[in-house]
């Protein structure tokens, strides 16, 4: 996978992303992390790691001997990681510029759906990793019917409402994230950790509770695959007009804030020794 371009690149949203995302992802990374339970002096790889939320949750469970490298392929996202990885890395997945068998554990955090060769990426994560190592991974679980205290469905109609009274587009000439809904399927999912010869798979699936504000949640909607689109092929003005109309009906509708529910998957897995 060679480093992505245009509006598929997180480089002009790093921030936006930066300031959102520990507090909406950072449990599940604390989650990812404890299921992984890597030894605290084991040298860990957090592959796509963005701003470093997972670097940051297995840098505090490391001893002084520990370490984790952090690689993404936006120099803009690593530049607001530094100080929560040991060693910082431009790269992409699969591809990475690492010898065989040099880190004791692995991870990638909602980062497999994004790819378009996800058994690439997997057999290459793989690689690097040592005989008895682990490596642990997030997705998106299957659609499930919202429970009633998620206001996300209807946050997101509103979204598009808005969208469609100001002119923008409402869908993407392709997926931000091309394999998010084959991930969807656990089944897809163990055959390919399976097929890149991890063994001991164990999945969890965790549920995820927090509130947006309306401002907040645009902002996660614009470093969204959507949103980062719009960016792209719309005039400032105009995605001006979007924002603060779509703030304004988001605040009407949920005055005391959006409420949000995510479950998502987790899975570790064992490399043969």
């Amino acid at each position: 996978m060679s480093r992505p371009t245009g509006w598929k690149s997180y480089d002009s949203v790093a921030e936006e992303y930066e300031r959102l995302t520990p507090s909406v992802f950072g449990r599940l990374a604390n989650d990812l992390v404890e299921l992984l339970a890597p030894d605290p002096s084991a040298l860990v790889l957090d592959a796509g790691t963005g701003t470093g939320t997972a670097a940051d949750a297995v840098a505090r469970r490391l001893a002084p001997d520990g370490a984790v490298v952090g690689l993404d392929p936006s120099p803009a996202m690593l530049s607001l990681a530094r100080g929560r990885a040991t060693g910082l890395v431009t790269g992409a997945l699969p591809g990475l510029p690492f010898p065989h068998e040099s880190f004791d554990a692995a991870l990638a955090n909602l980062v497999l759906s994004h790819l378009d060769d996800v058994e690439g990426a997997v057999a290459d994560l793989v690689r690097v990793i040592r005989p008895e190592g682990r490596l642990g991974a997030t997705a998106w679980p299957e659609d499930r019917d919202p429970p009633p205290d998620n206001d996300a469905p209807r946050a997101r109609r509103l979204i598009e409402s808005a969208l469609d009274e100001t002119g923008l587009p409402l869908e993407l000439p392709e997926q931000g994230a091309p394999a998010e809904e084959w991930l969807k399927d656990e089944g897809n999912l163990r055959s390919v950790l399976s097929g890149a010869g991890l063994e001991g798979l164990a999945f969890e699936v965790q549920t995820y509770r927090y509130k947006l504000t309306a401002a907040d949640y645009l902002g996660w909607h614009a470093w969204a695959g959507r949103g980062r689109y719009l960016r792209s092929v719309s005039d400032q003005a105009a995605v001006g007009r979007f924002e603060r109309h779509a703030v304004a009906t988001l605040e009407q509708s949920f005055p005391d804030g959006i409420r949000m529910v995510s479950p998502a998957r987790v899975v570790v897995g064992t490399k043969p020794g």
